[in-house]
């Protein structure tokens, strides 16, 4: 950002020299990045886990979440455990089946990485790092290289704390990033299956924590004839979250709705 307030002085008030130069330096620096910037990025989202391996975490929310950098705490315990259960039994243990998306994932990035947390943790720190490089690099082809670079540091400021630890926030953060990849896209302004694409990602990012009750949902109503399919103690835990949750399931479907919106209006935009 002082970055970026220098080269705005330089363009207003410097000679022309210095105008020059700082033009040369952004041509120069949006090639490499263009080209290169993934990698950084990667990186960057990779460092966070590697200083809290080394016992420096980030934050005091990681040092909380993950104890000695090696340890899932508190929610994290329970992804944890129900990622390991569904790749032992094919089920979900009693806290992660209320919210499974995560788990499910997790379960996946262990498996690729040979039960190994560190490593399916480093597999999501390459996903947030692919995911915000996008949605930096779309932001630069609209409004310039510093504005690419202040929303990269911004998402990286927000996600450092989060990206050592076993916890839904950075599978929220890689959809955002790439629903704002998507929308802010010239396609998503043309095409409305990219603005749909782009609706869906966002709605995913928004409902991380409750999505996974709309897959939970119907085994509970089979638990119910069914009582081998569910355990029975779990089951008024699922009916109260269904109570609970259920009204936050309709903005599930507004980006849907505003997505044939778009593609009605438009069709109805070109008849006219």
């Amino acid at each position: 950002m002082a970055a970026a307030l220098v080269a705005r002085l330089v363009r207003a008030v410097g000679r022309p020299e210095h105008r020059r130069s700082v033009r040369v330096v952004e041509r120069g620096l949006g090639r490499a990045l263009g080209r290169w910037g993934w990698a950084l990025a990667v990186l960057l989202w990779l460092i966070p886990l590697w200083s809290a391996r080394a016992g420096r975490p980030p934050d005091l929310l990681a040092a909380w979440q993950m104890p000695f950098g090696e340890i899932p705490w508190s929610d994290g315990y329970g992804y944890f455990e129900g990622a390991h259960q569904l790749l032992a039994n094919g089920r979900f243990g009693g806290f992660a089946e209320q919210k499974p998306m995560f788990p499910a994932l997790l379960s996946a990035f262990l498996w690729l990485a040979h039960g190994s947390l560190d490593q399916a943790l480093a597999v999501m720190g390459v996903i947030l790092g692919l995911a915000t490089f996008l949605a930096a690099r779309e932001i630069g082809l609209r409004h310039g290289l510093w504005c690419a670079l202040c929303a990269f540091g911004m998402l990286l400021g927000l996600g450092r704390g989060v990206a050592p630890t076993v916890v839904t926030e950075p599978l929220g953060m890689a959809f955002g990033a790439l629903a704002l990849a998507v929308l802010i896209s010239s396609r998503a302004s043309r095409r409305p299956p990219w603005c749909a694409a782009g609706l869906f990602l966002l709605a995913l990012a928004l409902l991380v924590l409750v999505l996974g009750l709309l897959f939970a949902i119907p085994a509970v109503m089979k638990a119910k004839a069914n009582a081998d399919l569910v355990r029975a103690g779990d089951v008024p835990a699922m009916e109260a979250a269904e109570k609970a949750y259920w009204p936050l399931w309709a903005p599930f479907a507004m980006p849907f709705a505003s997505a044939v919106g778009v593609i009605v209006g438009g069709k109805l935009k070109k008849r006219k």
